[in-house]
């Protein structure tokens, strides 16, 4: 490519990309991308821009950072909007991880799955596909979760939501009283370290299995709250009727 038609490329993809993403392009086989979109960066080792869908796709060795966490793949997609501002991000592997960076709260988040979605306007994540994640915080509690849809709101510390059939959730205390359940739907809210299980509920502690439709578990109180169902008052109303 002479110095003309290189000219011509490059002022089609600044037209196309703002400014404020700088491309270091370099000329060996091993090449290294690297965008950096206001505090967040991506790093790959080649990328493909598509001036048609306003897409960017970084391969091999993807990266994405920012001062509260990190995503890793083997691709990711970078989606802009009409004003040009990169929107969304996609990341695919086996696995794609986002390792969250160490807090002030003290708290450490990681997970994986094989596609994850960050938007980047509202700070919402999405992992799709054999998730697994793991917190642990500064009380010294780990939580194991795993599950086939995940979805976290205002990341890196907001309330999440899994589902799976079943997903499982695995609580380890600091003390060692280990407790592990199952169940459809789950909902955690990160602040308060409070899971609420949702649809064929089964917690197993070392004494005892609890059966529910729904149930609380307050990881910081060590308590377990199960609320009346309408489903269990049916059960309850007919195991009398029958021993009547």
């Amino acid at each position: 490519m002479n110095n003309k038609n290189a000219t011509k490329l490059y002022r089609k993809l600044f037209l196309a990309f703002p400014l404020s993403v700088v491309f270091f392009l370099s000329s060996t086989a091993n090449a290294v991308t690297s965008s950096e979109i206001g505090n967040n960066k991506i790093t790959s080792d080649s990328s493909k821009f598509d001036l048609n869908s306003n897409r960017v796709y970084y391969m091999g060795n993807a990266l994405f950072t920012n001062n509260l966490f990190s995503i890793s793949g083997e691709k990711i997609i970078a989606q802009k909007n009409s004003a040009q501002d990169t929107s969304q991000i996609e990341v695919e592997g086996n696995f794609a991880q986002v390792l969250r960076k160490k807090g002030v709260d003290g708290n450490q988040l990681n997970f994986s799955a094989k596609r994850i979605k960050y938007e980047m306007l509202n700070k919402k994540m999405l992992g799709e596909e054999l998730v697994s994640l793991e917190i642990n915080t500064i009380e010294g509690n780990h939580f194991q979760l795993q599950g086939e849809r995940l979805e976290m709101l205002e990341i890196p510390t907001g309330d999440l939501n899994l589902k799976g059939r079943p997903l499982t959730l695995t609580i380890s205390p600091g003390d060692g009283q280990k407790l592990t359940a199952t169940a459809e739907i789950l909902n955690y809210t990160q602040k308060q370290q409070v899971f609420e299980l949702v649809g064929n509920v089964q917690l197993k502690t070392s004494r005892e299995t609890i059966k529910a439709d729904r149930l609380f578990y307050d990881a910081k109180n060590k308590l377990i709250d199960i609320p009346r169902s309408q489903k269990q008052q049916e059960m309850v109303q007919r195991v009398k009727s029958n021993n009547n």
